[in-house]
C-alpha cells in the first residue's frame, strides 16, 4: 500500500477458512511483532485456533511465531513457496481489498493516504458481502451467528423498538444460547457441504480445461523436484533436481518429498513442481549442462544403491 497517515504501508489479512471471515490490520511493517500481536487479538477475543496456514514469509517464519505456536499447541502449515494458490483462501481477499479501497478513496474524493481510515469499512463491507459457497450467507453469520446484509436492510425494513423485561435475560438466556449453538452447528454443516459441492465441481471444470491437468501421485514414487534458482535474472527459473521419494501426500496437490541419500532432508512441493522420475529424462538431462547437479544427484544415488 502507499504510505498512509502515521506511516502505515502494510495491511495483515487474517480469514476464517470455514467462513471466510475476514480482519484487515494496517501496520508499520510486515514484522514477526506485528504478526504476533495480530494472532493475540484474534485469539482473545474469538478463541485460540490450533490450525494456521500462511506463506513462508520471514514474519511467519521465525522463533517468536513459533513459540507461540508451541505455547498453544498448534499446528503452522507452511504453503509451498511460489505457488500462491495453494494459499488461495487469503490470496483472493487482497484484490478485494485494493477494489474497494479505489472505489471508496474515489467516491469520497480522499487523498491516497487516508486509506487507513477507510479499512475499517472495507473490512466491514468484506464481512458483510453474501457468498455463494455458504449458501448466500454473509461471514459475519457464518462466523459469529450474528445477523449480516446490506446496509440498505436499515432503510428498507425500519425496525421498531421493543420493551423488554429484566427477567427476560435471567430465566431465557441458556435457552437461547443452546438455540443459537444448534443453530450455528446447521449452519457451518450447510454451508460445508454446499462449499464442498462447489468446490468439487470447479476442480472438474479446471481438470477439463486444456494444459492444465497436473499429474497424479502417490507415496512411494520417485520423482524430480523444481526449485527456483533465479540466476538467469527470473526469481521463477526452475531447476530440476532428484530424484527423490514421496513419503507423505498431505492433500491432492501437496506432497512431502525426501532425498534418497544421506541428510535425507524433506520438504514440502506443490505437485506442478514435481514430475516422475524415468531413466530416459536421466539420459536427457545429462546432455544438458544446466542439467549438471540433476545428473550429479543420479549418480550419487546409483552408487548408494
Amino acid at each position: 500500500m502507499v504510505e498512509g497517515e502515521g506511516g502505515l504501508k502494510y495491511v495483515l489479512v487474517l480469514k476464517d477458512g470455514m467462513s471466510g471471515y475476514v480482519e484487515l490490520v494496517a501496520c508499520l511493517q510486515a514484522t514477526a511483532d506485528t504478526a504476533y500481536r495480530a494472532l493475540i487479538d484474534w485469539f482473545k477475543r474469538f478463541g485460540v485456533v490450533h490450525q494456521w496456514t500462511s506463506d513462508q514469509g520471514a514474519h511467519f517464519r521465525n522463533q517468536i511465531i513459533e513459540q507461540l505456536q508451541r505455547a498453544l499447541g498448534a499446528h503452522h502449515h507452511f504453503v509451498t513457496a511460489y505457488t500462491p494458490w495453494a494459499n488461495g483462501t487469503v490470496e483472493v481477499v487482497n484484490p478485494e481489498v485494493l477494489k474497494a479501497m479505489k472505489a471508496l478513496l474515489s467516491e469520497r474524493r480522499l487523498s491516497v493516504r487516508d486509506w487507513p481510515a477507510l479499512l475499517p469499512v472495507v473490512q466491514a463491507a468484506l464481512n458483510g458481502m453474501s457468498a455463494n459457497r455458504l449458501g448466500g450467507k454473509t461471514p459475519l453469520t457464518a462466523f459469529t451467528a450474528l445477523a449480516g446484509g446490506s446496509q440498505l436492510t436499515s432503510i428498507l425494513h425500519p425496525r421498531e423498538l421493543v420493551d423488554t423485561l429484566v427477567e427476560w435475560v435471567t430465566q431465557d438466556l441458556q435457552a437461547h444460547l443452546e438455540e443459537v449453538r444448534v443453530a450455528l452447528d446447521g449452519l457451518h454443516t450447510e454451508m460445508v457441504d454446499a462449499s464442498e459441492k462447489r468446490r468439487r465441481a470447479a476442480r472438474e471444470r479446471h481438470s477439463l480445461r486444456p494444459g492444465v491437468k497436473l499429474q497424479k501421485f502417490s507415496e512411494g514414487d520417485f520423482v524430480l523436484a523444481a526449485t527456483a534458482t533465479g540466476r538467469s535474472g527470473n526469481k521463477l527459473a526452475l531447476l530440476w533436481r532428484g530424484p527423490k521419494r514421496i513419503v507423505k501426500a498431505l492433500n491432492d496437490f501437496t506432497f512431502e518429498v525426501t532425498d534418497i541419500i544421506p541428510p535425507f532432508d524433506v520438504s514440502v512441493r506443490h505437485a506442478s513442481r514435481l514430475q516422475l522420475y524415468r531413466e530416459a529424462a536421466l539420459r536427457s538431462c545429462r546432455n544438458k549442462p544446466y542439467m549438471e547437479r540433476v545428473a550429479i544427484s543420479w549418480k550419487h544415488c546409483a552408487i548408494a544403491d
